[in-house]
């Protein structure tokens, strides 16, 4: 069975592509912890809040058949076997979350170890690795990893890296606060977006080099750049199609007064839709990718045009188009 471009990168002589293929594994495992770590937070998060914002449902009746002392004390066992079943089972996922964690940050600091001597400042990201295998210093790590990222793919001309470092880079949670911790959980996720996006331009950069004879032209490298602004747009767009819809949630909850629900409807609407048409247009351009050593690149242009069109009228939609709201009476 023939071998992964990443896995093959391991053992080759080349020290740069050793280097590029430990980096991308180890992030991707990272990106991983991440995803898992921050879908469980949004989901604890919501319902604390939900125990917190009402009464708590009546628990079941014992049978009136039961003796009076016997029904509590079992209902008090039972209670306790529930809660070690649900602490073991927690337990065993937070192991392998951290042992994740750890493995994909030996890797990364293994792969900018190779890279110091071709990339400058992979200490930077070395250190970021370091940070990110403490969960409460991820903030901080993840801005000097997405730092080094983009220096890499500065040093091999890859729009994927660098795109995908400035995503990394930046402090999602502390644009969050104010909307509490579901939406510091969901914004949090937005790092694996960039990681993705980062190990997508990595792994790219190692095909190239095992495609034997084969470089590059400008028009392909042009294709690469455009697919990379469309992840990115549709990025941003589900960052806010996500937010617009954990308003909805809110709103269904009780928890909100919308002024203009006309208008928030249609945010909302417009955002699906806008997710939608960043990602065919994502997944056309990477089929015009694989057919573009063929010659069918009649329509990069207008892909590309498109791209940056859907990139502009994220950011535009998150700066302007946002409800006003208010908290309900308590």
């Amino acid at each position: 069975m023939q071998k992964d471009v990443v896995h093959l990168a391991f053992d080759d002589q080349n020290p740069e592509i050793r280097g590029i293929g430990n980096l991308i594994y180890g992030i991707t495992w990272i990106a991983a912890f991440i995803f898992i770590a921050g879908l469980f937070s949004f989901i604890f998060s919501m319902a604390a809040e939900s125990s917190v914002s009402g009464p708590l449902p009546p628990g079941p009746t014992p049978p009136p058949t039961a003796p009076p002392m016997q029904t509590p004390m079992a209902a008090i066992v039972q209670s306790y076997i529930y809660s070690a079943e649900l602490l073991i089972k927690l337990f065993i996922v937070l192991i392998a979350l951290i042992v994740m964690l750890i493995y994909g940050v030996y890797r990364t600091y293994k792969g900018l170890s190779y890279l110091g001597g071709y990339v400058p400042h992979t200490g930077i990201g070395r250190a970021g690795a370091i940070l990110d295998a403490v969960p409460p210093l991820m903030l901080v790590g993840n801005i000097l990893l997405g730092t080094s990222l983009f220096l890499v793919g500065s040093k091999y001309k890859n729009a994927g890296l660098k795109v995908g470092g400035i995503m990394t880079a930046i402090p999602y949670p502390l644009l969050g606060f104010a909307g509490g911790a579901p939406i510091v959980a969901l914004l949090s996720m937005m790092w694996f977006i960039g990681l993705v996006v980062a190990y997508s331009g990595g792994r790219s950069i190692l095909k190239r080099y095992y495609r034997v004879g084969q470089q590059p032209d400008a028009r392909l490298n042009r294709l690469h750049i455009a697919n990379r602004v469309l992840e990115a747009g549709s990025a941003l767009v589900l960052l806010s199609t996500l937010f617009d819809l954990g308003l909805m949630a809110g709103l269904l909850k009780g928890a909100y007064y919308i002024s203009d629900l006309s208008t928030f409807g249609l945010v909302a609407i417009t955002g699906l839709v806008m997710t939608v048409l960043a990602i065919y247009f994502s997944i056309r351009l990477s089929k015009l990718y694989s057919s573009a050593r063929s010659g069918t690149l009649s329509d990069v242009s207008a892909v590309h045009r498109t791209g940056i069109v859907l990139l502009i009228l994220s950011i535009i939609k998150d700066r302007t188009n946002q409800p006003s709201l208010s908290m309900g009476p308590s």
